[in-house]
This record gives structure tokens, C-alpha cells and sequence, in this order.
């Protein structure tokens, strides 16, 4: 970041409120309303996100959230909209996106030269404003460009991407959290991902093939998917594994819109990003000199998006903060280049994850793509309601499991009031063990309405311990709390400085100043 823009820089895009009157407000806020910010929660090499809270100026309770992820873009970047891409910005007016993508004209009429910004297209391109269905990717709000002579930067185009706040943080510092606190991710939360990011991969399908003057072969390839770039949206009582957040796909700037024609894919030429440890057997390209693999005339797609997601959940299994490139060589065993699960065992309790699981991972990870399922094959096997291998945490919290408690409590006979010293102690050693373990329930109950959640909490019904998922730092919570803004060490927030004052964001936020991941 400091190789574009200095600090001056970065306190005035903080500041900087513009077009947030363009979010759209909950039904019921109320008419006075205020944003306030922009609290920085994440810095990167190109850009800096920060996050904006619409406050009820009467009672000072927070609304909405947004998050603005400003990034520079080398102005030899084209921002002209080509190719698989074309006709993709009339889809994003229509769901007015365009918060002034093109500074030279209005709003919704940006030229074809100007308002092409490949993140904002993939990502509009997954967001479907009022869904009968939940879409496994970050929706996105709208985006604008500065003008080119912005004083942020002389050499970059500045964007600016609104998009919702994902208060449970993301995959990675769930991972990381396990591992400092040495307690294996939950098998059935590993389930659980691999269902909603295979769903996922099926809807990087449908969506780029919604498009006008699509093909049957179109599909959006994230390329730099791993646990980083994978938001946790809150669990949800109406929906299964009610307990867990809900894995969504981030971050596709680095990703391509591709089809079975695409020259770029065809010659290997594609543009993309990824991570260290993470790219699939197709990603690879030879240096000169060096013969290409097997894999010469595959080219990337759904396979490729399937092989990452089996990547992803290797590294909950194995608790790792990352892996090693894979040395892809030409005249190696294949069984050599393939990351190895089957046979891998962890050191912790509850990393005997089950031979199935493990197979589903493997067969994620073959090395020739048509080895893989496709992510409809996966979800026929898979996404079915009561499978053993959830562990009844596919339907712990729902409505049936509700009802199925409410029957047995009132079927069960009164419980005896302590009649001696020794109950007594009894009864309230249990009801310190009920207050820790609603202390730990605190994530799902706090996402649930507050009537399930006081059910809940009277019905005195836990998970398995080893089955409950746990966070680093609580995430973004203390933006999102129902009762009051608190900040991250717990303490009341409002009323909030603004962006003119002094703040010290990187302590609030307990974020990494030399951290290079934006979200």
C-alpha cells in the first residue's frame, strides 16, 4: 500500500462516506439515521477495506453495516468491457450496482471503456438481489471509480467495492482458532463446508451461464479459493446444521469467467491469482525449457474449482496454516503430485476424521481432472438430510428438533427439589456447567431470534462439546451485537469517534498492520 498511497492517503479515504446513501436500508429503520465510520479492518498491498455502521441516531443501535473495500489498479489494467464479459454491466445496473462506475457519466450510463472492473463483474455477476435460494458467495452492493486524477494516486485506478459485513469472520481464523486452542475442526462442520462450497461450485455455473449469449460450458473459475477468501456468514435456524456459520465464496478478482472456447484457457494464457500451496494440476504452466504436464490440453474449469474445495477442507482436517507448492514435473508419478488424506492422521483428539470423509476429500484431489466428481455428483451422494455421518448436527437447533424437545419436556416427570447439603451443591454445580456451556452457545444464539434463543437457553439441550465450532477474537462481533455497539474488548463503543478523530483502528481491531489479506 505505502507504494501508492501514503498515510495522509489512507486517513482520507477513511473518511470518505461516499455513496453509502446508496445502500439500501432495512424495511423497518427508523427516519433518522447516521453513518458512521470507517473503522479499518483490513490492509493489503493494493487497497485498504473499512467498515461503516448506519446508526438509529435516537437510540444509537446499529442498523446496517458495510464494508468498502478501496483498491488501486494499474491504469494499464483495461477497463474496457470485452469479450465473455460483454453485456455482464447491464445485468449490474439493472441491480443497481453501479454507484458511479464511470465518473464522466451518469450513473447506470458509464461507457463501455470505462466501467469494467473484473471483481465487480464475477462478484455481480454471483449476487442475486432477493433469492428464493442461499448464494454461497459475498454479495456485492455497487462499486465506483474515482476520477483518474484522484489524489489518491496519479498512476492507479481507485475503486471502491460496497458489500455486507460478514461479523463471523472467515474460514482461515476459524481454522487458527482451532489450532491455538488444539481441538480438531468438527467433522460435521467439515461436512457441512464441503456441502455449502460445493453448492457453491454448481452456482459459479448457473450464474455465469445466465448471462446473454452464454454457452452450456460457461463457469467462473475462483482460482485463489482457500480458507482466507471464504467469509462465514451467521448460522441460521431455518436452514440445516442450524449451529454453523454458512461458508461464502470472496474475494473473485483473481478468478476468470471462462467456457470449453475460451482462447486464453485453450493456450494456458489466462490472467489469475493464487496461493502458495494452493494451485490445482491444470493451474500449472511450464517455464521455457521445460516439456508441459499430461495435462497440456485440459483445460481449467468446474475441476478446478472442485480441487480447491478439496484443498480447503484438507487444511481444517489437518489444522495447517498452509502448504507447500505442489512440484508439478513431467515424468513424475501422479500419485506423487496428489496431496495424501487417506492415510494422513493428526495428532489431536477428534482428527480420526471418518474413511468417508476422507474419501470425498481424495477423490476432490485426483490429479487428472476427470477423476473428479463433478459438485452435482458430490451434492446427489451428500446433501441429503439425517446422513450418520453429520452426527444429528445437520438438524441440532431446527424447528423439528424444537418440537421433538418441547415433547420430551413435557412428557418427562418434574424434577425433585435438593433435599440435603449435598444436592444442593449438586444442583448448583449444574448450573454453573448450564451458564458455560450458554457462554459457548453465545455464536449461534446470537445469530438465532431472540425468542429460539431464550427457548433454547431454558431447554438446557447442548451439542457434543468436540462438535461445537470456536472463533479467534470473537470475529467482527462487537460491530454487530443485538443489544448495544461494543468494541472488541467488550466495552461500550457509542457513541463512536468519527473518521476526523484520533483512533488507534489497528488495536480496536486487533488487526495486523503488516497484513497483506483484504477481505
Amino acid at each position: 500500500m505505502s507504494n501508492i498511497v501514503g498515510a495522509s492517503q489512507i486517513a482520507a479515504i477513511q473518511r470518505d462516506s461516499s455513496n453509502l446513501a446508496r445502500i439500501n436500508k432495512l424495511p423497518d429503520a427508523p427516519p433518522d439515521t447516521q453513518w458512521i465510520g470507517g473503522y479499518k479492518i483490513g490492509v493489503g498491498g493494493n487497497g485498504v477495506a473499512t467498515m461503516w455502521v448506519l446508526i438509529d441516531k435516537s437510540t444509537s443501535r446499529a442498523i446496517n453495516h458495510v464494508v468498502i473495500k478501496d483498491s488501486f489498479e494499474a491504469m494499464s489494467n483495461s477497463t474496457m468491457e470485452t469479450g465473455l464479459y460483454k453485456g455482464i454491466y447491464r445485468q449490474l445496473r439493472d441491480k443497481g450496482m453501479d454507484f458511479g462506475v464511470d465518473p464522466t457519466h451518469k450513473v447506470g450510463r458509464a461507457a463501455p471503456e470505462l466501467r469494467f472492473l473484473k471483481e465487480a463483474y464475477l462478484q455481480g455477476l454471483m449476487t442475486v438481489p432477493d433469492s428464493d435460494e442461499e448464494i454461497y458467495c459475498n454479495p456485492l452492493w455497487g462499486y465506483a471509480r474515482k476520477l483518474l486524477d484522484s489524489p489518491y494516486s496519479s498512476a492507479h485506478n481507485h475503486w471502491r467495492l460496497y458489500m455486507p459485513l460478514y461479523e463471523y469472520g472467515d474460514l482461515d481464523n476459524l481454522v487458527k482458532a482451532h489450532f491455538f486452542a488444539k481441538k480438531a475442526v468438527p467433522e460435521p462442520f467439515i461436512w457441512h463446508t464441503f456441502i455449502c462450497l460445493m453448492k457453491a461450485a454448481v452456482q459459479l455455473e448457473e450464474q455465469a451461464r445466465s448471462r446473454p449469449n452464454s454457452t452450456d460450458s460457461d463457469v467462473i473459475v475462483v482460482f485463489d479459493m482457500k480458507p482466507g477468501n471464504i467469509l462465514l456468514a451467521p448460522p441460521d435456524s431455518k436452514k440445516s446444521f442450524p449451529i454453523y456459520p454458512r461458508p461464502h465464496l470472496a474475494d473473485l478478482g483473481g478468478g476468470n469467467l471462462t467456457n470449453q472456447n475460451d482462447f486464453d484457457n485453450r493456450i494456458h494464457a489466462q490472467h489469475f491469482s493464487y496461493t502458495r500451496g494452493y494451485l490445482a494440476p491444470e493451474m500449472w504452466k511450464p517455464t521455457a525449457g521445460r516439456p508441459p504436464l499430461l495435462l497440456a490440453d485440459v483445460l481449467r474449469g468446474t475441476c478446478t474449482n472442485v480441487w480447491q474445495i478439496g484443498r480447503v477442507c484438507e487444511q481444517m482436517m489437518k489444522l495447517c496454516g498452509g502448504f507447500p507448492n505442489i512440484d508439478y514435473q513431467p515424468g513424475r508419478h501422479e500419485a506423487d503430485m496428489m496431496p495424501q488424506i487417506l492415510n494422513w492422521q493428526g495428532d489431536l483428539p477428534g482428527q480420526n476424521y471418518s474413511v468417508n470423509l476422507r474419501r470425498m476429500v481424495a477423490r476432490c484431489l485426483q490429479f487428472l481432472p476427470e477423476s473428479r466428481p463433478s459438485p452435482r455428483s458430490f451434492l446427489n451422494v451428500i446433501d441429503q438430510p439425517g446422513r450418520p455421518a453429520f452426527k444429528g448436527m445437520d438438524t441440532f437447533g431446527s424447528d423439528a428438533w424444537f418440537e421433538d424437545q418441547r415433547q420430551k419436556r413435557a412428557s418427562a416427570p418434574p424434577k425433585p427439589r435438593p433435599q440435603d447439603l449435598s444436592e444442593d451443591i449438586a444442583a448448583q454445580t449444574a448450573e454453573a456447567e448450564r451458564q458455560r456451556r450458554l457462554t459457548q452457545a453465545r455464536p449461534y444464539l446470537r445469530a438465532w431470534s431472540p425468542s429460539r434463543a431464550s427457548e433454547f437457553a431454558s431447554l438446557s439441550v447442548f451439542p457434543p462439546e468436540p462438535f461445537e465450532v470456536i472463533y479467534t477474537d470473537e470475529a467482527n462481533w462487537w460491530a454487530t451485537d443485538p443489544q448495544d455497539l461494543i468494541d472488541a474488548r467488550g466495552k461500550p463503543a457509542y457513541p463512536l469517534p468519527t473518521a476526523t478523530e484520533e483512533i488507534d483502528f489497528d488495536v480496536k481491531m486487533n488487526v495486523d498492520p503488516s497484513s497483506d489479506h483484504i477481505r
